[in-house]
């Protein structure tokens, strides 16, 4: 097998499997597919893929001198996605902001999402049978709009994926990528624990009701859940196609990226060939790329894709030297800052970072309802959204008109476009006009932190001016 059949494979995949979670993403429940549903017509536009294809143009321009620094750039003029850790790191570089600080600033609730780990491929195409460099972009790569668990995800895909175009053998790469992550990862652990449970015998699943009973998160695209999922699915396949993707995604949660990256690693490991027809003409080998993909041409089919990366693998054999990730992979601390914004707590004025405010120093308002108000004023005019969210019970006033209330515990997911535990209200705004927001928090305890964001009609963060 040659090893364009294995990166055409890889990303043929790619479609494949994005497409068959993508009709179920976010669904908490066990699944039950054995095909996709509803039957599509062509590829769906999918994220997975599209980021990728950036990366592929970004690389061919700065080569080996890549750096997160360069794909900060590029994201900023190529890719408008909002949604999750990728609005926040957009909104963050458009602040002036460096990586890795970019994937860290006001990024708590989403750092360890599957943004970055969904885009591993590229790298491991980029450098099979390298993977240490292949980990060391993905290092790169990951740091615009992650930390922790979010870059150990992406660095383990890529090592392992890397490994598997020249080993041959999923479980030897697999282990080979667990065993670049650092003993105290929760990843690590949770990968470590799947491997297990296969090995003592369990059914995909009872190694699934496992991985939600250990390693299971409110917010569905969670690494440590989603890459267990993958695992199970390439585990328990038994190195057939349609069984391990299928197995992924019915596992739930993040599903077209649990489905995208298994089937990734099964185009890899049997090539183009060897993926069934029957899944390969209902999307065809064209790439449907999303229209939040602006001011660059990118391929558009999966064999110019093969192609392009081939032709960078001829240049790629003249290097002398290649960067490589060093081991023991321990992620750079770096020091987050405060964006230093005013609130009034019960009249005591108090500054919080951004966008969460941290309220673990009033454990003696649990008998009472705490009182936050605030001035804020934006550089924009126009429609608006308001989130807030707080595993709490809260009612919101907004110049002192009554909004609305949360009335549940729901463990939050803050993000603007689909927030849990919260509410996002609609508003209107004018440049420079001073407005009043007030949040009153109902007697809770521990008193729970809350999140406060704005976002244009398109989810877009919005720059806000705190006063007091």
């Amino acid at each position: 097998m040659d090893i364009y059949s294995k990166i055409f494979g890889c990303f043929i995949g790619k479609s494949v499997g994005g497409t068959l979670g993508m009709p179920h993403e976010g669904v908490e429940t066990f699944l039950d597919l054995d095909y996709y549903s509803p039957v599509p017509d062509r590829s769906l536009p999918n994220d997975d893929i599209d980021l990728q294809l950036v990366w592929c143009e970004a690389f061919k321009d700065k080569r080996l001198a890549l750096t997160n620094k360069d794909l900060a750039l590029f994201w900023e003029k190529h890719i408008d996605a909002h949604p999750d850790e990728y609005g926040i790191a957009l909104w963050n570089i458009k602040r002036g902001i460096k990586p890795p600080l970019t994937g860290i600033h006001n990024n708590e609730a989403f750092r360890h999402g599957m943004g970055a780990a969904i885009r591993s491929e590229i790298w491991a195409a980029l450098f099979p049978g390298k993977p240490l460099t292949a980990a060391y972009f993905a290092w790169q790569d990951a740091s615009v709009d992650h930390d922790g668990e979010g870059i150990y995800a992406e660095v383990f895909l890529a090592a392992a994926q890397s490994h598997l175009y020249t080993s041959g053998n999923l479980r030897q790469s697999i282990d080979y990528g667990i065993g670049i992550l650092p003993s105290d990862s929760k990843l690590k652990a949770a990968l470590i624990d799947t491997e297990k449970s296969f090995d003592s015998g369990m059914t995909y699943l009872e190694a699934r009701d496992r991985v939600m009973r250990l390693f299971g998160s409110v917010n569905f695209t969670d690494v440590v859940m989603n890459l267990s999922f993958i695992l199970i699915g390439l585990l328990h396949g038994r190195g057939d196609f349609s069984d391990s993707i299928t197995m992924a995604v019915n596992c739930g949660q993040d599903a077209d990226c649990t489905g995208a990256t298994t089937a990734a690693f099964m185009g890899i490991l049997l090539g183009k060939e060897a993926i069934p027809e029957r899944w390969v003409s209902k999307v065809g080998t064209d790439i449907s790329v999303g229209d939040y993909i602006k001011g660059i041409k990118v391929n558009s089919s999966i064999d110019s894709l093969a192609n392009d990366i081939l032709s960078c693998h001829k240049w790629i054999a003249e290097e002398k030297a290649l960067p490589s990730l060093e081991l023991p992979f321990v992620i750079p601390k770096s020091e987050d800052f405060s964006d230093g914004n005013p609130w009034l707590v019960e009249g005591e004025k108090i500054v919080f970072d951004g966008l969460k405010l941290d309220n673990s120093k009033y454990s003696s308002h649990v008998n009472k309802e705490i009182h936050f108000k605030t001035n804020l004023s934006f550089n924009y005019s126009g429609d608006i959204q308001m989130m807030i969210a707080s595993k709490g019970i809260f009612r919101a006033y907004w110049n002192g008109r009554y909004m609305g209330v949360k009335g549940d515990q729901m463990i939050p997911v803050p993000a603007i476009h689909r927030v849990r535990g919260g509410r996002c209200f609609n508003l209107s705004v004018n440049k420079g006009e001073n407005c009043e927001l007030e949040i009153v928090l109902y007697p809770t305890f521990p008193v729970p932190d809350l999140y406060v964001a704005f976002g244009d009609m398109q989810c877009r963060h919005l720059d806000v001016n705190y006063n007091i």
